[in-house]
């Protein structure tokens, strides 16, 4: 979805698949993508990557909300998103949101 705020701020609400949301960055050129990984691509840090790549490339902040793969376990599945930040600092045009509601726990990182 794609929409469009007064100043000329244009702002994308992707798929969650990373070649998807790839295709509308290169096509729309928004300054905000809110998005989500799939299940499927949160397994390892390289959908993020190039999500974070992509969206530096077009100059766009990203939002990516990681609410759905947090677990609060003793053996939690594997996250790489989690893996990306323990390893690296997060760019400047990128923001983590996750918020569980039953757990109480909030967590932004800017």
């Amino acid at each position: 979805m794609k929409q469009v705020f007064g100043n000329n701020i244009t702002v994308i609400e992707a798929p969650k698949r990373v070649d998807l949301v790839l295709q509308l960055l290169d096509r729309l050129k928004p300054q905000v993508v809110v998005s989500t990984l799939a299940d499927f691509e949160i397994k390892s840090c390289t959908a993020f990557e190039r999500l974070l790549d992509a969206c530096a490339r077009v100059g766009s902040r990203l939002l990516l909300d990681i609410s759905d793969h947090i677990e609060l376990s003793s053996m939690p599945g594997t996250n790489g998103v989690l893996q990306y930040l323990a390893a690296r600092a997060l760019p400047n045009h990128a923001t983590i949101v996750c918020g569980l509601l039953k757990n109480k726990v909030s967590l932004a990182v800017s």
